[in-house]
């Protein structure tokens, strides 16, 4: 080319590890979001592309056995579409993420903090993002992380906010309104 001062036909490329991994891909991500989940999982996630010394890479997640965990829309429907008796929390989040690991303390004490309670009518379910699980939040329309959904067993999805370390209180108010307005109908009944 002119005035580059070097002929890019002869000069040698490197391809990047996103790249590979899109040349890879079965479906190419469309979003500016979907384009830096994929590339970040596949960056950091040790099962994905184990290293020479590993053989086996397995990942163990420790979450509270109260928070129930969906990866799935199978999963998602019988977590949260079949609830019946309870709100139902949905917490969209990835591991990776600097701002939902910002939020994790604060989710993790209201949990314990309702789930504590002797009349909890709470369900706390946690939807990562994953590369096998983009579909599924595609549908539900999350396009940030970290998000949630708040569902009542009669009126199916009535919130949904996003629940970075900075919203996480009006989140927190939220939803203990709609438990003191479920404590107050389940007493007058």
């Amino acid at each position: 080319p002119r005035g580059s001062g070097r002929n890019l036909a002869t000069t040698p490329t490197t391809v990047s590890k996103t790249a590979l991994h899109y040349a890879n891909a079965v479906e190419v991500p469309t979003t500016l979001l979907d384009r830096r989940l994929s590339s970040r999982v596949d960056k950091r996630n040790p099962t994905r592309h184990p290293t020479k010394e590993t053989t086996t890479t397995t990942t163990t997640t420790t979450t509270t056995k109260s928070i129930e965990r969906v990866e799935n829309f199978a999963d998602f429907r019988n977590a949260v579409m079949d609830e019946t008796d309870k709100i139902v929390v949905v917490r969209y989040y990835a591991p990776w993420c600097r701002a939902c690991k910002a939020a994790t303390p604060s989710y993790k004490r209201l949990t314990s903090e309702i789930l504590s309670s002797s009349s909890s009518a709470v369900k706390f379910v946690d939807c990562p993002v994953t590369q096998t699980n983009t579909d599924l939040h595609k549908s539900l329309g999350i396009k940030t992380i970290p998000f949630a959904h708040i569902y009542h067993p009669e009126d199916g999805l009535v919130e949904e906010q996003k629940i970075g370390r900075r919203q996480f209180s009006s989140f927190e108010k939220v939803l203990k309104s709609y438990l003191d307005d479920s404590a107050d109908n389940n007493s007058r009944a």
